[in-house]
């Protein structure tokens, strides 16, 4: 098809090919690393050293805790501050993927404060 139909299916949203077989290669490997780019995203993540903000979507079946514990295992020298998100909203189906995106209230003021108090 040259795209996946995640608005037909229900999963994902209309996504080109190249992201799909980015998904795929991640899943299958547990490694990251562009289909034709040779950049190379592992080495990157183990020598980065900045500061990381990662906010686990309480209940997220698609993206579970232990994904972003993997994904920052690849990152062993970054500076790490971690957050639970719970929808705010009452969402019909808390720990959807995708409902900090709407949740304004939720999310954006711990990236706020947590940028604040960053020294950029």
């Amino acid at each position: 098809m040259g795209w996946w139909p995640g608005d037909r299916l229900g999963f994902g949203g209309r996504q080109p090919e190249a992201v799909i077989r980015d998904w795929s290669r991640v899943v299958r490997t547990g490694r990251y690393a562009a289909g034709t780019g040779t950049f190379d995203y592992e080495a990157a993540l183990a020598d980065y050293r900045g500061a990381v903000l990662a906010i686990d979507v309480v209940g997220d079946v698609l993206a579970p805790r232990t994904a972003m514990d993997a994904l920052l295992a690849k990152a062993p020298r970054a500076r790490v501050t971690r957050l639970d998100y719970i929808p705010s909203r009452g969402e019909a189906e808390p720990g959807a993927h995708l409902t900090w995106v709407r949740d304004r209230d939720g999310v954006a003021p711990a990236i706020v404060a947590w940028l604040r108090s960053r020294s950029i």
